[in-house]
């Protein structure tokens, strides 16, 4: 399915890019759905792999709409938001937007320490993880990563 499609499937979190190597443009990717709650672990199967996951975007710490961002394992790399406007996919560079993006779901791959990080808004973050604690089987990059937003409010 292409993402205009993906907009449409409310219960999937995770989708699978299919033709990450083959397309020159995110607006060309073509995902599938997963059954994931969480951000899988890059294995042998999952080596490289891209993923489309709802998230939510976020001004001045409050969130304003809901969106997918991309996300590349094993490095675990989001830069980029997805939404529906105006009847047309939207694809934004985040890192030279006015806005941020976070993942709705944890993330069992270990990767950049900020992805769950709002400066204005940490708890955010917090409550994402604590939720994938509860059902991960392998907890060890969550709780990583709520460490990491601890040590950055106790600084």
């Amino acid at each position: 399915m292409n993402l205009r499609e993906m907009f449409q499937h409310t219960d999937c979190k995770i989708f699978i890019v299919t033709n990450f190597y083959e397309s020159d443009k995110i607006e060309d990717w073509t995902v599938e759905p997963t059954d994931y709650q969480l951000i899988p672990e890059s294995n042998h199967d999952l080596w490289d792999a891209y993923f489309v996951v709802k998230g939510f975007l976020l001004k001045d710490g409050n969130i304003i709409d809901n969106c997918f961002v991309d996300l590349g394992i094993p490095e675990r790399v989001s830069e980029h938001c997805i939404r529906f406007i105006d009847n047309r996919v939207v694809v934004e560079y985040t890192f030279v937007s006015e806005f941020q993006t976070i993942p709705s779901v944890a993330s069992e791959q270990y990767g950049d320490p900020e992805l769950y990080y709002v400066k204005e808004n940490p708890q955010l973050g917090i409550e994402i993880l604590l939720k994938g604690k509860q059902i991960s089987n392998n907890t060890s990059a969550i709780e990583d990563d709520l460490d990491y937003i601890y040590e950055e409010i106790e600084q």
